[in-house]
């Protein structure tokens, strides 16, 4: 499951156990990190949030593996396992 999906999934479930009202109206990519803008909920929310953005520091945007963190890349921000930006290094270079 997902970063996402897994937070989606914890938001229904704390929606129904508190009694909110949970909007999420926003999702991106800032910076290299996981963004998720929401209205409504409580701390349980603002908690589980703060998780998966940590979470999705730490994971490989390309493969889902771990990662060192964000990292500067050809003039972007990315978040890549060593083989993942082993391979985007060496696509570079196949052009």
């Amino acid at each position: 499951m997902s970063i996402l999906e897994s937070l989606f999934d914890d938001f229904e479930k704390i929606r129904q156990e508190d009694g909110l009202t949970i909007t999420v109206f926003q999702v991106k990519e800032k910076f290299g990190e996981l963004r998720v803008y929401v209205r409504g909920g409580n701390d349980r929310v603002q908690r589980r949030l703060r998780d998966a953005e940590w979470d999705a520091m730490f994971t490989c945007e390309d493969c889902g593996g771990r990662s060192p963190g964000v990292q500067s890349l050809g003039g972007g921000l990315n978040n890549l396992c060593g083989a993942c930006r082993k391979k985007l290094r060496q696509s570079w270079k196949d052009r």
